[in-house]
């Protein structure tokens, strides 16, 4: 979910968006637009301060650790 095209996001569910945003420490709740919105803004900021990567390692670490 590194993209920062809202319509490249319209392919999750309403559940994976929040999984998401939640990963990430931000408001998970609202409507399907609102949540793509803020993954959008925050994909934009991370982008802009190239910590995007980051974040992506990050997410498969704790994935797999939710795994275990």
């Amino acid at each position: 979910m590194e993209s920062t095209k809202s319509e490249d996001l319209e392919k999750f569910t309403v559940q994976q968006l929040k999984d998401e945003l939640k990963l990430r420490c931000l408001l998970s709740s609202g409507i399907k637009s609102e949540l793509i919105t803020r993954i959008v803004k925050d994909n934009i900021i991370k982008l802009a301060h190239g910590i995007l990567e980051r974040l992506k390692s990050e997410k498969i670490r704790r994935q797999s650790e939710q795994l275990e």
